[in-house]
């Protein structure tokens, strides 16, 4: 059944009527519309020998006897701590010596005897085939066409890609070596278990480059190339109970990508010479029971554009060991570094630097003695930025080992809470953004200076102290005193979405009485469209965005669509000569009727009628003999007291007064002013 929606408009009527003059008599018509309606940290981490050989390759393939000595990964391994030294588990060579016996058993020999043809890509289904597709130097591609376990160590010599197709490949604590400098090899699609110290395709030699696509991983170590870059894409899941899960120069995360690392053992997660990078769009999980990750060369780089978790149990989260090193977290990037139990900080960069891009993030947490975040070059902390720095026992920002800068800057404001009191939600200081600052520090710990301090806050430069500050906050974990007002645009029957504005990344609710019909998040440029169901004319519809314990609303009231009528404010006839016989006199002036239509659909059929609801009458009294009559189709309709249907249609429409309206005079009508009112009546939908 559709609607039927009535709107009536109720118009007076002026007619004046003058004083004759000679032998004429002159008359007046006005008709009136009225509408109703650390202190002496060495952070220096020493490599297993880089000038250790790898075992090298008889002619027939078979492993030359290693020297243990020569070979086996220094166990000297430590990381010094601020007064306190971490020592990695000792790393030995026992699995490859003793399988090297198994090679005299004629293992080898017989792979040998089997060749491998002359091709670029094999099938291999056996350990027997597999090896001696590693061994020949003209293939380049293996396909595993089922699961394979590793029965010896070897080394071989070439560019390789192996391909899994998601079998498993049991190492079976044997080691696989690449020898040959600058080569590089691809391991995809493919579940690797029981993995030694010296990892499958491990490498020592300079410049070797392992691609891993697609690839689990598990035992003692995941990835070890001394002198060469593993490269990470799509999903990625590794774990390693006795060593680090990553050892070598670089470690790349490629963009989009999907990788976790879990490091049970009480040793470091990831051992990088030259760092890290992670992609754009990539996820990337450290977990480690030590530290999470070491970077040791000088002007070594972190560069971050993807979302990066690292967290420690008992060490830091990040600590780059050399001069120079840096940590840049760029646009749209994410970085959560926790650090746990220890005393030592969440993040150092020995002499080296921190850089927070605008719209990157950096969250870090601690829970010792020590700053959480150590730089010896410069903290910055840049415009558009979000940071959040937290100690639950010491303070939050230092320097090791130089002294270092700090710049920071936040549209939103910069909060701070005190030295034992992070546990609350609301801060002992609110300052308010845009806001600027920069200062020095000189230590790591609370007796710390917080020197150079300048500011476009006055209030901050007068007030903040980094040695007594635990947490502080910018960026979108800036606490407020009142949020973004919140908008909402206009609302009609026929709206499928609410559309505004209100606080960025705030949370967004659209209630309409009372009731919510929508929610969401807020843009970053502080914007928000939502789909929402039809609701009717007249409903109240409200959205409430709220951040940070803060709320603001703003509602509408939701506006019909559809046909509306618009009628003049004045018809006036003016003054008329009373006839000597019945005259119709034609309305004179641009004055309309019109119908307009903002639905989408233009549909909705309409009607309008008028009746006299007050007769012309003069001030005496007196009504005209005849009335008011309309012209239409050909046809006159004369206005009486009862309602009459003029006009009808759909969508726009239009008609001036002066081709419809007309006034009848008569001859005995009387002088004077004359007034009425007519009523119209507009329906939308069917009479």
């Amino acid at each position: 059944m559709r609607k039927i929606s009535e709107v009536r408009y109720l118009l007076p009527i002026v007619l004046l009527f003058g004083i004759s003059i000679g032998c004429g008599r002159t008359v007046g018509a006005t008709i009136v519309e009225e509408n109703t309606n650390d202190s002496a940290e060495n952070a220096i981490l020493s490599n297993r020998p880089e000038d250790t050989k790898m075992s090298g390759i008889t002619n027939d393939g078979s492993v030359e006897p290693k020297n243990v000595q020569s070979s086996t990964k220094n166990s000297d391994i430590s990381v010094p701590g601020k007064g306190q030294n971490t020592a990695s588990s000792s790393e030995t060579n026992a699995s490859v010596e003793s399988n090297q016996t198994k090679e005299s058993s004629g293992l080898v020999e017989q792979q040998a005897d089997k060749k491998v043809a002359d091709q670029a890509t094999v099938n291999v289904d056996t350990y027997e085939e597999f090896k001696a597709a590693l061994l020949d130097s003209n293939v380049q591609t293996i396909s595993l066409e089922n699961d394979i376990k590793i029965l010896d160590s070897f080394n071989f010599i070439g560019n390789k890609k192996i391909s899994g197709n998601g079998h498993t490949l049991d190492v079976n604590y044997q080691s696989v070596g690449v020898a040959l400098s600058n080569a590089v090899c691809t391991i995809e699609e493919i579940h690797l278990i029981n993995q030694p110290i010296y990892s499958f395709f491990w490498s020592e030699y300079p410049g070797v480059t392992v691609n891993y696509k697609n690839v689990t991983s598990s035992g003692y170590q995941f990835i070890y190339l001394a002198a060469g870059t593993a490269n990470l894409e799509g999903n990625i899941e590794a774990s390693a109970n006795l060593q680090e899960i990553f050892q070598g120069q670089k470690l790349n995360v490629g963009d989009h990508s999907n990788v976790t690392f879990k490091d049970t053992a009480n040793a470091i997660a990831i051992y990088s010479g030259d760092g890290l990078t992670v992609g754009d769009g990539a996820n990337f999980t450290v977990d480690a029971q030590g530290l999470g990750m070491f970077m040791y060369n000088v002007n070594g780089k972190i560069d971050l554009h993807g979302n990066v978790e690292i967290n420690s149990a008992t060490d830091s989260a990040i600590r780059g060991g050399a001069n120079n090193g840096s940590l840049i977290i760029y646009n749209d990037a994410k970085l959560k570094a926790t650090s746990k139990v220890t005393d030592e900080e969440a993040i150092l960069l020995y002499n080296g630097s921190v850089i927070v891009k605008s719209n990157g993030t950096l969250v870090a947490t601690s829970e010792g003695l020590q700053s959480t975040l150590q730089t010896g070059n410069k903290l910055e902390l840049q415009e558009g930025s979000n940071f959040m720095i937290a100690n639950s026992k010491g303070n939050a920002l230092g320097a090791w080992e130089l002294k270092t800068k700090v710049s920071l800057s936040s549209s939103q404001g910069v909060s701070t809470w005190k030295i034992g009191n992070i546990g609350t939600e609301m801060p002992d200081a609110i300052y308010q953004g845009p806001l600027s600052a920069s200062f020095t520090l000189d230590t790591y710990t609370t007796g710390q200076h917080t020197l150079d301090l300048a500011s476009n806050n006055s209030t901050f430069k007068a007030d903040f102290d980094s040695g007594k500050v635990a947490k502080i906050a910018g960026g979108i974990y800036s606490k407020k005193t009142e949020i973004a007002p919140t908008t909402i645009d206009k609302l009609t029957t026929e709206s499928t979405q609410v559309s505004g504005t209100a606080e960025p990344e705030a949370i967004l609710e659209i209630k309409a009485d009372g009731k919510v019909i929508a929610s969401g998040t807020v843009n970053k440029n502080g914007e928000y469209k939502l789909a929402i169901p039809n609701q009717k004319e007249g409903t109240k519809v409200v959205a409430v965005a709220r951040s940070g314990g803060l709320s603001a609303e703003a509602s509408t009231i939701v506006q019909a669509v559809g046909p509306r009528i618009e009628l003049p404010d004045v018809i006036n006839f003016k003054s008329q000569e009373i006839p000597p016989q019945d005259t119709l006199i034609k309305f004179v002036g641009d004055q309309e009727i019109n119908v307009f239509d903002d639905s989408k659909k233009k549909s909705t059929t309409w009607t309008l009628s008028v009746r006299e609801d007050q007769p012309l009458k003069n001030e005496s009294g007196e009504l005209l003999v005849n009335r008011l009559e309309i012209y239409n189709q050909g046809k006159l309709f004369q206005i009486t007291d009862e309602n009459q249907p003029l006009f009808e249609g759909k969508g726009q429409f239009s008609v001036k007064l002066a081709d419809c309206m007309r006034l009848a005079l008569h001859p005995a009508d009387k002088i004077g002013s004359y007034k009425g009112a007519l009523m119209w009546t507009f329906i939308k939908g069917p009479q």
